[in-house]
């Protein structure tokens, strides 16, 4: 693990303007280029070569990037922030990869046939010691490998690199940039509820393991319309913690991690956070939209509804479908709202997990994914 580098932009090719799923917390003026990440990382790998991945957990998200039918995922590119501790020097290899589920869960399957798809013999670009690039993939068709339903994995293979563990000037290796769950080094770039689970793994030699709790800054692009839950902790302070230090309307609010497992305190403690909820479609920039509640859960593969929607609906309807939240999308084609769960000692049941989805009012009516939070006490 190291200290983060400064940032200049790296693209592959020219795209339009689409909408990012990633799980970092968005911060802008508290973090690095407007996110929580703290440190750059290699995981559990050491110089060894591997794989550092997040995992999208199936518990919380489904039919992500799902296309107009509501059938099936379509993604453009990927984005992601890739440091080297020695851009100056011959360009390193790499691959972008989407895992599948291990048959014996937790974790990615790490063999060969556990890669769904990928983009191969990627090259760092050329920099300084240490860079940091924001680079973004484009896959060319875009690629339908990710599943509606189920749990996967995102992230890089990297090759060996003995100068990782060596001091400046004769440093070197590829890392990712990360957010540490909790305080790390007198930081801390998430908010969420103590005990949750940890979305980082590494593949190695065929095999997985976790580094400590974290998230990594992978995105997948797509035309879809997304949603992220987010927690709000009203009581969250302190100069280390990037989201206290975070502008309106992202102050104490996670919209990574937090949101999946925010926290309700048991006995009666003073942490009871509330929900927000971030909607993007940048198709359509100022549209009205609305976040449901599935009473009854959540169901995969989702509902098409043809003539009505696009995409799917991913709610049961063998329950209330309460409006949670409502809000007007920026010019930018994204917003972050509250919702009737607020922060305070009426709270939801602990240990449940509730799922969310948005329709987006525009042209027609723009279905998301499907996105829970699962309060821990």
């Amino acid at each position: 693990m190291r200290f983060l580098s400064s940032l200049p932009l790296f693209f592959c090719a020219a795209l339009a303007a689409q909408n990012d799923f990633g799980l970092v917390a968005i911060s802008p003026g508290g973090g690095l280029n407007g996110t929580c990440t703290n440190f750059t990382s290699r995981g559990t790998l050491g110089v060894a070569a591997g794989s550092i991945l997040i995992e999208v957990p199936g518990s919380h998200f489904s039919g992500i990037g799902q296309d107009i039918n509501g059938t099936g995922t379509q993604f453009s590119s990927v984005r992601y922030l890739l440091q080297d501790q020695n851009a100056a020097v011959a360009a390193e290899i790499y691959d972008f990869e989407i895992r599948r589920e291990s048959p014996t869960p937790p974790g990615p399957d790490c063999s060969p046939a556990g890669v769904l798809c990928g983009l191969v013999g990627l090259q760092s670009p050329p920099g300084g010691s240490p860079a940091a690039f924001f680079v973004t993939n484009a896959f060319s068709p875009p690629t339908t490998c990710v599943p509606s339903c189920g749990t996967f994995f995102m992230g890089v293979n990297i090759p060996a690199n003995a100068g990782w563990i060596l001091p400046a000037p004769t440093w070197d290796g590829l890392s990712i940039h990360m957010g540490s769950y909790y305080q790390l080094q007198g930081s801390t770039a998430s908010n969420v509820a103590p005990g949750a689970p940890n979305i980082a793994w590494d593949c190695s030699a065929g095999a997985s393991a976790q580094p400590t709790p974290r998230t990594y800054r992978f995105y997948l692009s797509t035309s879809a319309p997304l949603l992220n839950m987010c927690n709000i902790d009203p009581g969250l302070t302190g100069t280390g913690h990037c989201l206290s230090l975070a502008a309106p309307p992202f102050t104490n609010t996670d919209t990574g991690p937090g949101g999946l497992w925010p926290q309700s305190e048991v006995p009666a403690g003073i942490r009871h956070d509330g929900l927000a909820v971030r909607v993007q479609h940048v198709a359509s920039a100022g549209a009205p939209f609305a976040v449901l509640l599935g009473a009854a859960g959540a169901v995969c593969p989702g509902q098409p509804i043809p003539g009505l929607i696009t995409g799917s609906l991913y709610l049961s309807l063998l329950g209330a479908l309460p409006i949670i939240a409502t809000g007007a999308l920026g010019a930018n084609g994204t917003a972050l709202v509250p919702t009737l769960i607020v922060p305070g000692p009426t709270y939801f049941p602990r240990n449940v997990t509730l799922p969310f989805q948005a329709f987006v009012l525009s042209s027609t009516i723009h279905a998301t994914n499907m996105a829970a939070s699962r309060f821990l006490p």
